[in-house]
């Protein structure tokens, strides 16, 4: 009866090793194709990154052609005899002022009106803006530095490229936003998108404005401008939205 017992306990055992074998063989299996499957994706979007890639080269070439050709035309329009060979009959003639606009005169001066309040420069409002942080106070001496000064303001503006170091000590959790090493700030961000959007500037424009700016700290590609404009627009969605609802709103009362 023993001897029964452990017989079937052996072949019990020897029948759980070979299930455990071919599930191991099963296992592998599934995995390498899944590996393949994957690797076949990833191969593929490679070929469609490629492909993009191309696509926006041959679009960029283009784009470029088409700003030469725009400046030679508007070379072209501003041409008249003042500045070419070209007779003065071709010049363009000026189109005649309007003088009818339906105002009436008031018989008031050209210039600020009585009671308009001006804007002029003060070294009172200068000293309280750099008091309250607005401005940034730099010191120039003229003379022997002792006793009594007059001071007088020379404002202006100073642009400069600042790295602005995050430190992360150990047991800190780094955000996902700081997952690369580099990466551009919102101030060189709002900049492109205010050229771009409100002073209509080419990517290639703005890429030399800012490496002159920078004295050619920022190296921007015409790539990179695309994707600060792509995510500006996406972060402006909201905002879009909540303007179209109001404005739908508006034009309901009216």
């Amino acid at each position: 009866m023993k001897a029964n017992y452990e017989k079937n306990l052996f072949v019990h055992n020897q029948n759980l090793i070979i299930e455990n074998e071919n599930l191991k063989i099963k296992i592998t299996r599934i995995e390498t194709e899944t590996a393949n499957k994957y690797l076949g994706i990833i191969d593929r979007l490679n070929e469609m990154l490629e492909t993009v890639m191309q696509k926006c080269a041959m679009l960029e070439e283009r784009l470029a052609k088409l700003e030469a050709e725009n400046d030679r035309l508007r070379k072209q329009l501003n041409n008249d005899s003042g500045n070419s060979s070209s007779p003065p009959s071709t010049d363009t003639k000026p189109n005649a002022p309007n003088t009818y606009n339906g105002r009436t005169k008031a018989g008031k001066s050209t210039g600020g009106q009585q009671g308009h309040k001006g804007k002029h420069l003060s070294r009172a409002s200068i000293e309280e803006k750099i008091s309250k942080g607005v401005m940034h106070r730099e010191i120039i001496t003229h003379g022997n530095p002792e006793g009594a000064y007059v001071s007088k303001y020379v404002i202006d503006l100073s642009v400069s490229a600042v790295a602005v170091e995050h430190r992360f000590y150990e047991n800190e959790l780094i955000p996902v936003e700081f997952r690369p090493d580099v990466q551009y700030g919102n101030e060189i961000k709002a900049m492109v998108a205010t050229l771009a959007g409100q002073g209509i500037m080419s990517s290639n424009r703005i890429v030399d404005m800012i490496a002159s700016m920078s004295n050619g700290a920022f190296e921007l590609s015409d790539g990179t401008i695309y994707n600060f404009l792509t995510e500006f627009n996406t972060k402006a969605q909201g905002c879009i939205e909540t303007l179209k609802k109001n404005y739908s709103i508006i034009l309901y009362f009216i």
